[in-house]
């Protein structure tokens, strides 16, 4: 019969890292399904459903969006729609503080074109199409960071022997 000291039957080590592993890898796989697959599915259903257009842009400009956002370029584009011409406006968060108060270049400057689909059911409502390749490529990239950090988790816990005080 084994003792109770015996190395054998030794405490483990708390079970909590064991599950901050699980947890880790769970968000990457999270992350994945929701950049990689979601949000690539809709914009393709989107550009399955509603009509293409191309939008000119009219008017743009660079503006603190506040603490929140920082600077953001606010546009307003022109689509021609077959019952006549319609203004929209939209707002692009990738601009920095150095813009501020200048003429917007790039693709957001007066002149521009962008590619725009159009509700058909609502020609209010309209989406920009989305760089497919470049979601993925960040879920995966998140993905792959968390469930590393998850594995790494969960391979530092069991690499560490249990500290047992005898009595």
């Amino acid at each position: 019969m084994t003792e109770p000291d015996s190395p054998d039957l030794q405490p483990t080590e708390n079970q909590s890292g064991h599950w901050s592993g699980l947890i880790w890898i769970a968000a990457g796989a999270l992350a994945i399904k929701l950049l990689a697959f979601d949000m690539v599915e809709h914009d393709a259903f989107i550009k399955a459903r509603w009509t293409p257009y191309e939008g000119t842009i009219t008017a743009s400009e660079v503006v603190f969006g506040g603490a929140q956002s920082g600077h953001e370029i606010h546009f307003t584009f022109t689509v021609e729609l077959p019952d006549g011409p319609r203004e929209y406006q939209g707002t692009k968060t990738q601009a920095t503080g150095k813009d501020f108060g200048r003429e917007v270049r790039g693709p957001y400057a007066v002149g521009e074109t962008l590619p725009i689909y159009i509700n058909p059911e609502d020609e209010s409502e309209y989406r920009r199409p989305e760089n497919q390749a470049g979601l993925r490529r960040v879920g995966y990239l998140i993905g792959g960071v968390l469930g590393l950090i998850g594995l790494s988790v969960l391979r530092g816990k069991r690499s560490r022997p249990a500290s047992v005080e005898r009595t």
